[in-house]
Formats: C-alpha cells, structure tokens, sequence
C-alpha cells in the first residue's frame, strides 16, 4: 500500500495533467538572490571553519617567545658574560 502511495505521488509530480502558472521576473530575481545569498554564506562558513581548522597549526608570532629565531643569537640585554 505504502508503495502504491509513494507511486502515485511521484507520478502527480512528475507528469501533471496542466499547469496554468504564471512567473513573473520579480521570480526570476528573487531566485537568484537566494542563489548569490546562499554562495555567499557558503563561502563565510568555509572561511571561518578553515581558520578553525588550521589554527592549531599556526606558530605564535608573539614577541615574548623566549626561543630563537634560527639564525639570530639569543638576547643578552647588553650584559657581558
């Protein structure tokens, strides 16, 4: 029974006897609106989920890392040792 429902469904969707319907162009430019308004969010979501994703591997550009850069010698604040 459930087949025979779920057939009948997809053939009234599929192959309607008439459809007497009218798009303006307002339609046509409400569509795409959607379409740029959904890339555009899209992209927004793919840039903050790919900082998230690649801030862990990010070096810290702090200037109080007490390492040294690799080819500077440490810091001696101009004391003599």
């Amino acid at each position: 029974m459930l087949r025979f429902a779920a057939a009948v469904l997809l053939y009234s969707l599929f192959f309607p006897a008439s459809a007497f319907a009218y798009l303006d162009p307002g339609t046509g430019s409400m569509l795409l609106q959607v379409l740029l308004a959904g890339l555009a969010g899209l992209a927004v979501a793919w840039k903050y989920l790919w900082k998230q994703v690649t801030r862990p591997f990010k070096r810290s550009s702090g200037e109080n890392s007490s390492e040294a850069k690799p080819n500077e010698e440490p810091e001696t604040n101009g004391k003599a040792q």
